[in-house]
């Protein structure tokens, strides 16, 4: 069922001009609902605001000083979720953010007072928030890279200055909230647990101390053999050599080299 949600400059509740269709015989399918059109023509912001009080089932607080703004919008249809993003995409364009309150209420102020009116940042999972609901401030743990690494990266996907910000062991968003699930999920990315491989590798020729010194000197300098993330640690009471590499064929490399300085003296590990 398609519904006509037509708003004019002097009508300030939306009207339903579709009618409900006849209640189907028990073998039909129920009718499909397609959504809704909404017909902004020269509508004040007071009835832009009432029609997102209805839409999302909350209690709306604006503040005195918003500016005065019209809207016009005319949209094939959409559902309840879609035209709550496009009203904050609307109330965005023209310098105004809603801010939740709890679960009952939403505070409409100057997109410029955004940040200082938002509540306390919030620890929440990203599947937990809505992509519709207005301004939000989360705060996300990050546990494997350093915050301060990823601010650059997420500052991309926001729409508010100061949006990204480092605090401590974690980052704090202040956007939209379709925008800090967009960074949430790179986040989600980025920060896992690096993949190490490792292998102890026998020795029968020569000291683990004298193949891990020669091994980490192939890992510095210009363009040196082996990565600089690699690392040998010598294992005397084993005579053997532990390798950590960040890539299993690193590691096969620095094997193949150990095998080689093990069956003779040769200083040059990389030569045959």
């Amino acid at each position: 069922m398609k519904k006509l949600l037509l708003l004019g400059a002097s009508l300030l509740t939306a009207l339903v001009l579709a009618q409900q269709p006849p209640k189907p015989e028990p073998s039909t399918p129920s009718a499909k609902d397609e959504g809704q059109i909404i017909r902004l023509q020269g509508v004040p912001l007071e009835s832009v605001l009432e029609l997102y009080s209805r839409l999302t089932g909350r209690t709306i607080l604006a503040a005195p000083n918003l500016p005065k703004v019209t809207f016009e919008l005319d949209t094939p249809p959409l559902t309840n979720e879609e035209v709550i993003q496009l009203l904050d995409t609307a109330l965005a364009q023209r310098q105004i953010i809603i801010i939740p309150q709890g679960n009952k209420t939403l505070k409409v102020v100057p997109a410029a007072e955004g940040p200082r009116q938002a509540m306390a940042p919030v620890e929440v999972k990203r599947e937990k928030l809505p992509d519709a609901l207005g301004y939000v401030a989360v705060k996300v743990k990050i546990q494997h890279v350093l915050p301060s690494q990823l601010v650059d990266i997420l500052t991309t996907f926001a729409r508010m200055p100061m949006a990204v910000v480092a605090l401590g062991d974690s980052l704090v968003l202040r956007d939209y909230a379709m925008n800090v699930k967009r960074m949430m999920e790179v986040i989600e990315d980025i920060d896992v647990k690096p993949t190490i491989f490792d292998e102890k590798i026998p020795l029968k020729n020569r000291a683990p101390v004298e193949i891990s010194r020669i091994m980490t000197e192939l890992t510095t300098g210009i363009d040196p053999p082996l990565s600089a993330s690699m690392a040998f640690l010598p294992l005397n009471e084993a005579k053997a050599l532990l390798v950590v590499a960040p890539f299993k064929a690193e590691l096969e490399r620095a094997k193949s080299i150990i095998e080689k300085l093990d069956q003779s003296r040769n200083s040059n590990p990389t030569q045959p």
